[in-house]
């Protein structure tokens, strides 16, 4: 059993329920201020997953959500900040409740970019092949340093949410895989 402070808070909202949800609210269920994470409950692959800094940032983000066809419920957490991230991942058949395995637990490598004086932001997005999937994005997000040449020895993670399909490498870490996880 993991300790209270590394379990987010956690909750559910269905979609007609948080369609007008004020930010405060949201605050009040995590006890918190900001940030906190939001997911759509629909196994999106990333898509939607978003860090949410400010008051503007929800309201831009729900906005943005009422558009999505499928209407999806949402999971709210609160966002625990440590530099490394692990995951113990699971796998069951729906049809089956006796077939649950353990596979390895996995430490989660986010996507950084190393500034080296020389190429621009740009050119570093855009010769790191885990950068690639999300060029266009990266574009707009980092549209007033992308033609900058890069800081030597300055280092930015452009994607703070664990996803393969965003850019994170999801490394084995069998060494830490016990009794005690399984």
């Amino acid at each position: 059993q993991l300790p209270e402070e590394f379990i987010p808070k956690s909750f559910l909202i269905s979609y007609s329920n948080w369609l007008e949800m004020p930010y405060s609210k949201i605050c009040s269920m995590l006890n918190c201020e900001y940030p906190f994470i939001v997911k759509p409950n629909s196994g999106a692959r990333g898509n939607g997953v978003k860090r949410i800094q400010s008051e503007k940032e929800w309201l831009s983000y729900r906005a943005g959500m009422k558009k999505w066809k499928t209407k999806p419920d949402l999971l709210f957490q609160e966002l625990i900040d440590y530099p490394e991230e692990f995951g113990v991942m699971i796998y069951s058949m729906p049809w089956n409740k006796q077939s649950i395995q353990v596979l390895p637990v996995t430490q989660k490598g986010f996507l950084v970019l190393d500034g080296n004086g020389k190429s621009t932001w740009g050119e570093l997005f855009t010769e790191n092949h885990r950068a690639l999937l999300q060029l266009e994005r990266w574009k707009q997000e980092f549209a007033p340093i992308w033609d900058q040449v890069s800081e030597n020895g300055k280092r930015i993670c452009p994607e703070p949410i664990g996803n393969h399909c965003r850019g994170t490498e999801f490394n084995i870490r069998e060494d830490l895989v016990n009794q005690t996880v399984i």
